[in-house]
């Protein structure tokens, strides 16, 4: 490769990089542990073996999951070491669909502001939130890695991209489901190539009959099962999916996180608004002196198939949530700057409004992180409480967890938006579950101890042998950002 090529490529990446640093990580804490991650730290270092062995065999979607349990065992309970390894891996995935866009468009200006679009895009918020996200980034980064090579192959034609593509494309179906639809958008990409490319596409066969005989049990116990895609449900359940993109959901994560930007913490938002106006500067000065050249309609048809078929496995659950866009998301993000391009043209205008956009979103990203910041250390707070109250635990018949009690002392939504919200989002991210502390209290009294979650109805609950849980508890001094006790002066 042209050094000089190559030195531009890095510096489009660490440009990546900062922006999502700057958009989803400050201020960088995240100080709560999820359900999941709960479960996963509390099992005896001498029954590890066993308990991996025993999700591998039960794990008949995802056997490879088993990373994701791995991890947790190597970084332990570090809570730093886990927003850090958040980072990098989403930094990753940013990077490898900056690399992806780069080759699709042909264009590195173009390629450069759909990365860009991408990673704002705050349909993805989700990923950013809990800890135990980090594989999920790194699977999809993966098969952005798998699309790479096959790209690779397409225009150069030699079989260790293509043998590249199917071993990537191999790994990510054993380990995460939302990619498994890949193949169908390589057979679109391969369409102007000819016959030949096209069939290259029956080597991704083998990987996807492996996955379907390991799901439907030759291998042990199976779930495979194609009754949802004859379900009303998964029908309207990838109807909906659209929310994600124009419906109620990215309102709410707009506004919420416009709202929400001012009341950031005066130390960080002072930094924010002085590193967005750099960029801002930045940005405006470089779009201004180069040209976003019209993205190719031949690509079109290929952004189109990434964001319908990678919505496909996970409308087949339950709903389509965030977490589930990241992948569809890339080819939305062509689509939407390709529209703002053709409907604008080259200049003098785009420069302005691409600027706009960017400002924009920076501050509905920072918003939503800092809703997660304050949502973290409220679920950090009420595990505090618990261990400190970990003497009457012990000889406690019951612990009541009274979420009713945080939901009418914390304002975490407008009612117009949210009227079933009790506190199971926060300003449009995860809030307080407390079902989610079943887990933490049997961690922390090491035993099973039945455990009563309060939401809004109210029942007699005795006071002896009981552990109330409750915003006075757990924020006697107030709420402060979801820190417990008095502000220092």
């Amino acid at each position: 490769m042209d050094p000089t090529k190559f030195q531009r490529i890095l510096q489009a990446v660490l440009i990546i990089v900062g922006l999502n640093l700057l958009a989803h990580f400050l201020p960088f804490e995240r100080v709560s542990l999820a359900g999941d991650d709960i479960e996963y730290l509390t099992v005896p270092s001498q029954e590890r073996w066993e308990y991996a062995r025993s999700q591998m065999a039960l794990s008949s979607r995802r056997p490879l999951e088993i990373f994701h349990i791995l991890l947790h065992w190597i970084a332990g309970d570090h809570k730093l070491l886990w927003v850090a390894a958040e980072f990098l891996a989403s930094s990753l995935l940013a990077g490898c669909v900056y690399l992806l866009m780069r080759q699709l468009i042909g264009d590195p200006v173009g390629g450069l502001a759909c990365t860009v679009f991408y990673v704002l895009l705050p349909n993805k918020e989700r990923l950013y939130h809990h800890l135990g996200y980090t594989h999920i980034h790194a699977v999809i980064a993966l098969t952005v890695v798998s699309l790479i090579f096959f790209l690779a192959y397409l225009r150069t034609s030699r079989t260790v991209h293509l043998w590249a593509s199917v071993a990537c494309y191999t790994i990510t179906v054993f380990w995460y489901e939302l990619g498994f639809f890949l193949p169908l958008v390589l057979l679109i990409a391969a369409v102007p190539y000819g016959k030949k490319k096209m069939g290259a596409c029956l080597l991704f066969l083998l990987p996807v009959a492996l996955n379907t005989l390991w799901r439907s049990g030759v291998f042990g116990g199976g779930d495979f099962t194609l009754a949802p895609l004859f379900r009303a449900t998964f029908w309207d359940n990838l109807l909906d999916a659209r929310k994600l993109y124009f419906g109620q959901p990215m309102l709410k994560w707009i506004l919420y996180g416009l709202v929400r930007f001012p009341s950031i913490q005066r130390s960080w938002l002072l930094f924010l608004l002085a590193a967005d106006g750099l960029v801002l500067w930045g940005s405006f000065r470089w779009l201004r002196k180069s040209s976003l050249a019209a993205i190719p309609l031949k690509l079109l048809p290929v952004a189109l198939a990434m964001t319908l078929f990678f919505l496909i496995p996970a409308a087949m659950g339950y709903e389509v949530l965030g977490r589930h866009t990241p992948l569809s998301s890339i080819g939305f993000s062509i689509l939407a700057i390709a529209a703002l391009r053709w409907l604008v043209g080259p200049r003098p205008l785009l420069p302005v409004l691409l600027t706009a956009l960017l400002g924009v979103s920076l501050m509905i990203c920072q918003g939503l992180a800092w809703s997660q910041v304050v949502s973290c250390r409220m679920n950090q707070a009420i595990l505090e409480t618990l261990q400190q109250k970990k003497a009457s635990l012990a000889t406690a018949d019951r612990v009541v967890i009274d979420q009713d009690s945080f939901a009418q002392r914390i304002p975490s939504a407008f009612r117009m938006l949210d009227p079933e919200n009790h506190l199971d989002t926060y300003w449009g991210v995860d809030g307080l579950l407390g079902e989610n502390f079943r887990g933490p209290v049997h961690w922390v009294t090491g035993r099973r101890i039945p455990v009563e979650i309060i939401r809004s109805e109210r029942r007699l609950i005795p006071r002896k042998g009981t552990v109330l849980i409750d915003y006075a508890a757990v924020y006697p001094e107030g709420f402060h950002d979801g820190r417990r006790g008095r502000l220092p002066r």
